[in-house]
C-alpha cells in the first residue's frame, strides 16, 4: 500500500484517474471502457486516440494490467483492470482532493471573515498616503 504522503504521491492525471474510476469496477475492453467512460465523464469524451496513451503510461505505472482473452468466433479482445497500486493511488488522490477542498473552504471562510478596509477607515488612508508618499522618493510613476 502506498503512504499518503504528497512526497510519495505518484502523479496521476485527471484522465488517468477517471480511466481507473472505470477500471475498478471490474475488467473491461477497450469498447466498453469507452462506453463506461462516457458515463462516469460526460464533459470531457475520450477519444481511442486518447485512451490507449492512457493505458499505456497506467500500465507502465503499473495501475493496471491487461489480459487478452479469446471471444466466441475466435476474436481475441485485450481486456483490462486495476491493479493493487491503481487502487492505492485512487485512494490517494481521493485523499489529495478532499485535503484541497477542506483548505480551499477554510480559505474561502478565512477570506470573506476578513472585510476590505474602506475608504473612510483611518488606517487605511495612512496606509494609502504612506505608499504614496514611499512611491514618489523613488521616483516610480503609478
Amino acid at each position: 500500500m502506498l503512504p499518503h504522503s504528497e512526497d510519495s504521491l505518484e502523479h496521476v492525471s485527471p484522465l488517468e484517474e477517471d480511466l481507473l474510476i472505470v477500471l475498478a469496477a471490474g475488467e473491461l475492453h477497450s469498447q466498453q471502457v469507452l462506453a463506461a467512460f462516457g458515463e462516469v465523464n460526460s464533459i470531457r469524451p475520450l477519444s481511442r486516440g486518447s485512451l490507449y496513451p492512457t493505458i499505456a503510461s497506467l500500465r507502465q505505472k503499473q495501475c493496471i494490467q491487461s489480459r487478452t482473452l479469446a471471444e466466441p468466433g475466435g476474436r481475441r479482445r485485450k481486456y483490462y483492470s486495476i491493479t493493487d497500486r491503481g487502487l492505492d493511488l485512487l485512494e490517494c488522490a481521493r485523499i489529495r482532493r478532499e485535503k484541497l477542498a477542506e483548505w480551499q473552504a477554510h480559505y474561502v471562510e478565512d477570506k470573506s471573515a476578513q472585510s476590505t478596509p474602506s475608504a473612510d477607515d483611518p488606517t487605511a488612508r495612512s496606509v494609502v498616503a504612506s505608499s504614496n508618499a514611499d512611491d514618489r522618493e523613488s521616483g516610480e510613476i503609478l
